[in-house]
């Protein structure tokens, strides 16, 4: 699951929309996804169904808005850390799906290069 919300803020998006614009922003958020599991696992697995979702809110609410049954199991994991900024903005999303899920979670930190 990729959660996109407009760069500009929904407040922002609301006043002046653009629907192109948002449709490149969904667009972008689905080639990430994408390219995490060509990265992480080389590609979709062919021996599961999976269904890859892209939603427009922001990470943690679409979290836990997916995963919502309490036999479902989120696994939050780090991702590469790309500056203070990235490290600011992603450790809320741990945060708060880890205190607000309905359902178990688990936080998988990251490994580095030699630990793989």
């Amino acid at each position: 699951m990729a959660a996109w919300e407009p760069p500009e803020g929904e407040t922002l998006y609301a006043k002046w929309p653009d629907r192109a614009w948002a449709r490149m922003w969904e667009d972008e958020a689905r080639l990430r996804l994408n390219r995490a599991f060509d990265e992480a696992i080389g590609g979709l697995p062919a021996d599961l169904h999976v269904t890859c979702l892209v939603i427009r809110n922001a990470p943690g609410p679409a979290l836990c808005a997916v995963a919502r049954r309490p036999d479902d199991l989120l696994i939050v994991g780090a991702a590469r850390p790309n500056g203070l900024r990235a490290r600011i903005h992603r450790n809320p999303v741990r945060r708060y799906v880890l205190t607000t899920a309905g359902c178990a979670g688990a936080d998988r930190p990251r490994t580095t290069p030699a630990a793989r």
